[in-house]
């Protein structure tokens, strides 16, 4: 029977009441009647050309600073039914912090990221009209904040827009993202789920529904299922098949979110425009010395990828060895790693997967396996033979010596002694 003992995901945080209500992502506020940023981080790199990036979306918006409603201000002020906010162009230079310092974020060979045009209008009676206004795809290198749990982003930008009380301006701020994982755990034997709560997450600025509590939101989970299977009779690395479920939390009116992001969350969950990609690493843990048991120089795990996941087998094929009484690889073996009666210990068998950029450490354990069950690789013939061949060599080379010789035999067979 195989049971699972422990999961863990680097830079996790378990899920609970308090982990529950923490905003991932933070964007510094700016005054009223300029314009602040949305934004939305998807924490799971992508590849592209052969380079690796995190993805962070943006969209200049109404800021919302103290509470301050822009359009429910000019209606009571203005007799007008309906009024027009005008982005024309805009410009925004991003800096990264690295731990080698801030780094500016390039976009082809440019230096800003370029805002294209967008047009928000409003009636009195509180009905909306947006035109292309859209989040802006900014792709972060992984290598600038794949090390830190905290990444913390500065922004300057210029915007040339026309409203109601707000003209062309410039203003400066930050985003503070948090990329540890909100985790939830569920064990059943053999197997367990593991959900990731805040795969995607964002902060919106200005509520145009005005139904929101809160400007942060969840926007995308990763359910994990793995399962474990025995392989032949009596060995410890299981076979683990992994299904990575990516959906919505459905807690957002989508269509606040634009219609490119929203196409882009539907491609996302269909798994068109991002990266599936799993490595294993596995090794055996014990309390207690097991190395004089098992003589394996390095487990190695192969790994499949089908339509919804992933299987991971090793490839080691080994034996039990009779006289050394060790578990040792062998090519003729069985396949798998077998276990060892003569150890009385428990055995954990550990596996350190890297699914899509998270990493888990997962170690689990085989119990009720037969103590009377040994697969000897030994041919009684051939040891014969063998031991016969060594030792007509030795007396024939003490008869070279001569018996009387004590001194020279002595010298031989310390010498000999390891070869022979």
């Amino acid at each position: 029977m195989i049971i699972i003992l422990d999961i863990s995901l680097k830079d996790e945080l378990k899920f609970s009441q308090e982990h529950q209500d923490k905003e991932f992502i933070k964007v510094s506020s700016v005054d009223s009647n300029t314009l602040n940023l949305d934004a939305i981080f998807i924490n799971e790199k992508y590849s592209i050309n052969k380079k690796e990036y995190y993805r962070l979306f943006v969209r200049p918006s109404l800021s919302n600073a103290h509470g301050y409603d822009y359009f429910k201000s000019y209606f009571q002020t203005s007799k007008e039914n309906e009024t027009t906010l005008n982005l024309k162009s805009g410009a925004i230079q991003f800096y990264v912090r690295t731990k080698g310092g801030m780094e500016l974020l390039k976009f082809g060979k440019e230096d800003h990221l370029a805002v294209p045009s967008y047009s928000i209008t409003a009636n009195r009676s509180g009905r909306f009209t947006l035109k292309d206004f859209d989040f802006i795809e900014v792709d972060i290198p992984a290598s600038f904040i794949e090390d830190q749990q905290e990444v913390f982003i500065t922004y300057s930008a210029s915007y040339n827009v026309l409203g109601e009380k707000i003209k062309p301006h410039n203003n400066f701020g930050s985003i503070e993202i948090d990329r540890r994982n909100l985790t939830q755990y569920n064990y059943n034997k053999a197997d367990a789920k593991i959900t990731i709560a805040n795969l995607a997450y964002g902060y919106l600025n200005y509520d145009f529904n005005n139904k929101y509590k809160r400007h942060y939101f969840d926007l995308l989970r990763n359910d994990i299922e793995l399962k474990m299977k025995q392989r032949s009779a009596n060995t410890i690395d299981p076979i683990m098949e992994v299904k990575s479920v990516y959906s919505s939390w459905n807690y957002l009116d989508q269509s606040t979110l634009g219609n490119k992001m929203n196409t882009f969350l539907e491609l996302f969950l269909k798994g068109l425009n991002r990266t599936e990609a799993m490595t294993s690493t596995a090794k055996l843990k014990s309390d207690f010395n097991f190395k004089e048991h098992y003589d394996i120089k390095k487990l190695n795990d192969n790994i499949t990828q089908y339509t919804e996941g992933f299987t991971v087998k090793s490839t080691n094929k080994t034996s039990y060895s009779f006289p050394k009484n060790t578990v040792e690889e062998n090519d003729s073996g069985t396949e798998g790693i077998v276990w060892n009666p003569l150890y009385k210990n428990n055995l954990i068998y550990n596996r350190v997967i890297d699914l899509n950029s998270r990493v888990f450490s997962i170690d689990y354990v085989n119990e009720n396996l037969k103590e009377d069950m040994y697969k000897i690789d030994y041919s009684e013939q051939t040891s014969n033979l063998k031991y016969k061949t060594v030792i007509k060599t030795k007396i024939a080379d003490l008869n070279a010596i001569g018996w009387k010789n004590k001194e020279r035999i002595i010298n031989y067979i310390n010498e000999k002694e390891k070869i022979i």
